[in-house]
């Protein structure tokens, strides 16, 4: 028995370009998906770091405090809360970049950074190649004596991985309007409460 001419006939170019159209039409979308999940890791990732720097800055002012003892003199504040590096760096209430500890001191050799490269580790520098993240803290008396504050740390980076950012972007003064400016940094908040060691 024959089979017809119409039977043995193939696809026909149409239909190949209307598959080839669907199938790139797919790839394209698994494509995009792909990218957003990259880079919605990538996000989170910065974010995760960022909250772990903010927190390490936060126990850094805790510990710093435990140095803070009361004192024999009658000043407001004591007058060994300059023992407290951290804590008695700025109490104006103001934004400002912690540098007390920057400089390598005791037998530990360490430094307390407010640089971190992008795995979160201290870098010695502020104006360092490698520098991903900053932090600012802001120390405000609760108390009258002083002997109750509250700290705060601010972590922002840069948003755009591609491009380099400004080396000194760390290392400045904090602005009043950082805050604000959403366009070029992502920004993480911790805030915590230290108190006078009563233990001399």
């Amino acid at each position: 028995m024959k089979r017809s001419r119409r039977q043995n006939r193939g696809y026909t170019v149409v239909e190949v370009m209307m598959a080839m159209t669907l199938l790139l039409i797919g790839s394209v979308g698994v494509m995009a998906m792909q990218q957003a999940a990259v880079q919605g890791n990538a996000d989170a990732r910065e974010l995760d770091v960022a909250s772990s720097i903010a927190r390490a800055w936060l126990e850094r002012a805790q510990r710093d405090a435990t140095l803070w003892t009361p004192s024999t003199v009658a000043v407001v504040p004591p007058s060994n809360l300059a023992s407290a590096l951290i804590v008695n760096e700025n109490l104006t209430g103001q934004w400002f970049v912690p540098k007390a500890r920057l400089a390598a001191t005791g037998a530990q050799n360490d430094i307390e950074s407010a640089g971190f490269d992008i795995l979160g580790q201290d870098v010695d520098s502020l104006t360092s190649s490698g520098l991903r993240y900053c932090v600012n803290l802001r120390i405000t008396p609760l108390t009258t004596d002083q002997t109750l504050l509250r700290v705060e740390a601010r972590v922002f980076w840069p948003r755009n991985l591609t491009v380099a950012p400004d080396p000194n972007f760390c290392n400045q003064a904090p602005s009043a309007t950082l805050d604000s400016d959403t366009q070029k940094y992502h920004f993480v908040y911790a805030v915590g409460a230290v108190r006078q060691n009563v233990q001399p």
